[in-house]
């Protein structure tokens, strides 16, 4: 699930106890970086839906504004590029909105 991101870096020390994936990966750009991912959380059903709507408005925010670096942390952060929100996949939105750079992320 995409609801398991975390806030801010720690120190190399504390992540031994936490299972944590460490991927390297290229952007658009060219340059190399380094993703840290953990385990998802384990929130209340009542809440997660209001934390879903809440980063499904702001992916559909981010694509109305054509705003490729925040749909990336978005996505990066491990929300579903193939999620329907409304019938429509997020690339569909895009291409609706006419937001070039969200398509061809």
């Amino acid at each position: 699930g995409w609801f398991g991101f975390g806030g801010g870096h720690k120190k190399e020390e504390e992540d031994e106890d936490e299972d944590v994936t460490i991927q390297q990966q290229q952007d658009a750009n060219g340059k190399h970086r380094i993703v840290r991912r953990r385990q998802p959380l384990n929130i209340a059903p009542n809440k997660l839906e209001g934390i879903r709507h809440a980063f499904t408005a702001e992916a559909l925010r981010a694509i109305g504004a054509d705003e490729v670096d925040r749909l990336k942390q978005l996505l990066d952060s491990g929300m579903d590029s193939d999620m329907e929100v409304a019938g429509k996949s997020l690339v569909s939105w895009a291409i609706e909105m006419e937001a070039d750079g969200c398509c061809e992320l």
